[in-house]
């Protein structure tokens, strides 16, 4: 479980899963998401999400 959950959410190939996450998470709180916002977080989080697991651990 541990080793699907960080494939999931830590994996470069995961756009489609952040993508989802971040969607439901904004549909949760009545929050319209903006392309270019998504686009970004997608970008940039996971892989700051990586390096900090992999380097800091």
């Amino acid at each position: 479980m541990i080793i699907l959950v960080a494939d999931t959410m830590l994996g470069y190939h995961s756009e489609e899963g952040w993508t989802g996450l971040i969607d439901v998470v904004l549909a949760h709180y009545g929050i319209e998401a903006e392309e270019k916002a998504v686009v970004l977080f997608v970008g940039v989080i996971p892989i700051a999400l990586d390096v900090l697991f992999k380097y800091w651990m």
